[in-house]
């Protein structure tokens, strides 16, 4: 589920997406319409490392389409850190590659984006 700046929320099929942490590989696909209805994705995948006081993400492919009709914009290989903050049984973190912080906590995963957009995301089990 997608939650606007304007309070309006989008939930699937309007927004769909799919993401996997999985033995140190990072991989998701998000679609979602763009502020003018066209379709936008982005889809990418990544090598990661999680510690204690730090998050390490190379980029292996990315790919973001923002619906503008502009072409693709394809992210280089990179390799970037940013911390990480734990308290209890939270763990955050900001994306290197995208305007995205991270909160984990339990089974849910909150996405909150620069410009006030934020995404909530359940683990299916």
């Amino acid at each position: 589920m997608r939650k606007l700046p304007d309070g309006k929320t989008l939930e699937p099929p309007a927004i769909q997406g799919l993401v996997r942490w999985d033995n140190g590989l990072f991989s998701y696909v998000v679609h979602w319409p763009s502020p003018e209805g066209k379709p936008a994705f982005q889809a990418g995948i990544s090598s990661y490392k999680i510690s204690d006081k730090d998050y390490t993400e190379t980029v292996l492919f990315c790919v973001v389409d923002d619906g503008s009709g502009k072409p693709p914009i394809y992210l280089p290989a990179e390799t970037k850190t940013t911390p990480v903050t734990r308290e209890g049984g939270r763990v955050a973190f900001k994306l290197p590659f995208a305007p995205v912080s991270l909160a984990f906590e339990g089974d849910k995963d909150t996405g909150t984006m620069e410009g006030g957009v934020v995404d909530l995301w359940e683990r299916v089990r």
